[in-house]
C-alpha cells in the first residue's frame, strides 16, 4: 500500500479557498493563514490507475510561516490525515512509501543557512546529506521515525539539485524533481515515471491535489 498526501491552505475564514500555497521551504507566505485542508490517497501499486481509500483532515490552527521552517506549518498538517491512515492499518509499515508534493532534500542557501541541519543531525534516522538541509519529506521521515521510505515529487526546480532526479512524462518538457530517503532516488524516479497517467502529473497526484483543493471548507 502507497500513499500520497498534500495540503491546501485556506485564508478566509467564511471558507473561501486560497491561492495555493507552495509546498517548498522556500515559500515567502507568511500569513492570513485560517485553516487548512490535508488530504491522502491510498493505493495498492505504484502503476495503479484507482485510488483504495481517501481521507481528509481539516486543521483550524495552522502555524505562523518562519523562513527556512516550512515544516512548522506543514508537516502537523500532513499527521492529522495520517492519523485515520494508521487507525486502519494494522501497522504502520503497511505503506511501503509515502509520496509528497515538494522535496525531501533542499539545497542550502545564503538566506536560508542552517547549519544545524547539516550532516547527522540528533533524532534523524539518517545523515542529512552534505550541501542540503531536510524539506518536507525528511522531515515528515524523521516523524515517523524513519519507519516509512518518504518519495518527493516538485514541479518546480531551486538553483542547485541536491540529488533530485529529473523525470520527464508524457509530452511535457518540464521534468518532476525527485528526491527520496528510506529508498534509492533512482529507483523511486523509476517508480514515478511508470505511475498511471499519460500526462506531466501523474493521475493520484492529481487526485489528492484535488481532493485538498475541493474538500468541504
Amino acid at each position: 500500500m502507497l500513499a500520497c498526501v498534500d495540503v491546501d491552505y485556506r485564508n478566509d475564514r467564511a471558507g473561501v479557498q486560497s491561492p495555493k500555497v507552495p509546498r517548498s521551504d522556500l515559500s515567502t507566505t507568511s500569513g492570513g493563514i485560517a485553516h487548512a485542508i490535508a488530504a491522502c490517497v491510498l493505493f495498492d501499486e505504484w502503476t495503479s490507475p484507482e485510488l483504495a481509500a481517501e481521507f481528509t483532515a481539516r486543521i483550524e490552527t495552522v502555524a505562523d510561516y518562519v523562513p527556512g521552517e516550512f515544516y512548522r506549518r506543514e508537516l502537523p498538517c500532513l499527521m492529522a490525515v495520517l492519523q485515520p491512515v494508521w487507525e486502519q492499518l494494522s501497522t504502520i509499515e503497511q505503506l511501503s512509501t509515502i509520496i509528497v508534493d515538494g522535496y525531501v532534500w533542499l539545497p542550502e542557501s545564503q538566506e536560508l543557512e542552517n547549519s544545524s541541519t547539516n550532516g547527522s543531525v540528533g533524532n534523524w534516522p539518517i545523515s542529512v546529506p552534505a550541501d542540503c538541509r531536510p524539506g518536507m519529506g525528511a522531515w515528515l521521515y524523521r516523524e515517523l521515525q524513519g519507519r516509512v521510505p518518504i518519495v518527493g515529487v516538485a514541479k518546480s526546480a531551486f538553483q542547485g539539485d541536491c540529488g533530485a532526479v529529473k523525470v520527464l512524462r508524457g509530452e511535457s518538457k518540464t521534468p518532476l524533481l525527485i528526491t527520496a530517503v528510506g529508498i534509492d532516488v533512482q529507483k523511486a524516479a523509476g517508480k514515478v515515471k511508470r505511475m498511471h497517467g499519460r500526462h506531466r502529473i501523474p493521475t493520484l497526484l492529481k487526485r489528492v491535489d484535488h481532493l485538498a483543493r475541493s474538500a468541504s471548507r
